[in-house]
């Protein structure tokens, strides 16, 4: 990530990992508290479906205020995940989902929100990689898996210029104490729309639509600080390797 001058406070990489671990973290409860929102005030239009153009999956979308008031989004509160399928070495453990965050992001933490007015919108166009850097701290692994499966967008936003200013309030707290000492954080609101991704071939078959394995202490990092070091990734490289042994493979 460049010398020494360019790094990033420690503190600060921390609170930015809390945040994008905690919004795939919570997916449960969100979803909950969306269900009993209806209609949401902030709307999720999907503009285009998705396609991949030039090994990019082109995501295309629109944020519509559907309220009478305007709403507060943070400039660091739009998160894209995709599905990843766990693998587990337990006899008779089913193997379960984990949504993993494959927008990227930035060191750089921002406390700013976005107004939008009633009515107002706001497109959006991402292109996302067609795979995804994996690691294990435990195991000191780092590998690439192929975007499969769901795609599922999350937008946080906030009904109140109050609530937007007590959450930045409590977020720069959070830069002068230890982890064990962070404040309870208030939760902003969450917009959700999930799609399935195209198999970015003709005719790539049933397999290409499953989402692929992982282990269950990989987790995609931010930054992604092991991409140079090749003892991670050739060991990454032998568990790919186990991986395609145990599940349909999808030909490249």
């Amino acid at each position: 990530m460049g010398g020494k001058g360019n790094r990033v406070p420690k503190g600060m990489f921390l609170l930015f990992v809390a945040a994008a671990v905690q919004i795939v973290g919570a997916q449960a409860q969100e979803n909950h508290a969306i269900d009993k929102q209806s209609p949401q005030p902030l709307e999720m239009r999907i503009t285009e479906p998705l396609q991949w153009e030039n090994d990019c999956l082109r995501v295309r979308f629109r944020r519509v205020n559907r309220s009478a008031a305007p709403l507060f989004l943070p400039v660091q509160g739009l998160y894209i995940a995709s599905t990843f399928k766990l693998s587990s070495n337990v006899p008779g453990k089913d193997n379960g989902e984990k949504w993993l965050v494959v927008n990227g992001g930035s060191e750089i933490v921002m406390l700013d929100a976005k107004t939008l007015a009633p009515g107002a919108s706001l497109s959006d166009d991402y292109c996302i990689g067609p795979s995804l850097a994996v690691t294990s701290l435990q195991k000191k692994t780092r590998r690439e898996v192929p975007l499969r499966g769901k795609l599922k967008i999350y937008v946080h936003y906030f009904l109140t210029e109050q609530d937007w200013l007590t959450h930045k309030s409590q977020r720069l707290q959070m830069f002068h104490t230890p982890p064990n000492k962070w404040p309870k954080v208030l939760q902003p609101q969450v917009a959700t729309v999930e799609m399935h991704i195209p198999c970015p071939k003709p005719n790539c078959g049933t397999a290409c639509d499953e989402p692929p394995l992982i282990l269950e202490d990989e987790n995609a990092p931010l930054p992604d600080v092991a991409r140079t070091i090749q003892e991670w990734n050739d060991r990454g490289e032998k568990i790919n390797e186990e991986l395609t042994r145990k599940s349909p493979h999808c030909p490249d």
